[in-house]
C-alpha cells in the first residue's frame, strides 16, 4: 500500500439470520453457607450453624441471553441475601422445614417456574460428614422447561 493511496476495507460478512435468544434456563448457586438456628436437639438450637445449600432456579423464559440484563434473569447475589436474611431470622427444628422456606422466596421473589434445594449440616450424626435434605419443587400452574 502506498502512502495516499485509499484504505479499503472489505465489507462485513452478512451475519446468519438470528436465533431467538430466549428461552427455558437454569441459574444456580452451589455451597451458599447460611446461618440459622437449627435442630431436633437442644443442643443443636443453643448457636446458629453453618447450613451448605445448592439451589436450582429453573426459569421457563428467560431473557437475558439477548438482552445481557441482569434484570432479565435471577440475580445470584440478591438470592444468596434473600435465603440469608429469611433463615438468619428464624429457628428451625428441621431441614426440611427450612428448604421449603427458601423454595417460597424463590417462588415469591424470584419468579421460578420449579427449583431444586439442598441443604447440609454437619456435626450431627458421629462418624459422617454431612446430613441432610433435597427437595424439587414446581410453581403450581407452571410446567417444567416451558
Amino acid at each position: 500500500m502506498k502512502m495516499n493511496e485509499p484504505l479499503v476495507i472489505p465489507a462485513a460478512r452478512p451475519r446468519a439470520k438470528s436465533r431467538p435468544r430466549t428461552g427455558p434456563v437454569t441459574v444456580f448457586l452451589r455451597d451458599l453457607a447460611v446461618q440459622t438456628v437449627i435442630g431436633v436437639a437442644a443442643w443443636e438450637r443453643k448457636a446458629p450453624r453453618t447450613l451448605m445449600f445448592d439451589i436450582d432456579i429453573e426459569l421457563g423464559a428467560c431473557k437475558a441471553g439477548g438482552t445481557d440484563r441482569v434484570a432479565d434473569t435471577v440475580d445470584y447475589a440478591a438470592v444468596a441475601a434473600s435465603v440469608r436474611a429469611k433463615l438468619g431470622g428464624e429457628t428451625y427444628r428441621l431441614l426440611e422445614r427450612a428448604v421449603e422456606d427458601v423454595a417460597d422466596i424463590l417462588f415469591d421473589e424470584f419468579g421460578a417456574d420449579a427449583v431444586a434445594i439442598q441443604a447440609a449440616k454437619t456435626g450431627v450424626v458421629p462418624e459422617t460428614g454431612s446430613v441432610g435434605v433435597r427437595i424439587e419443587r414446581l410453581r403450581p400452574g407452571a410446567r417444567r422447561g416451558s
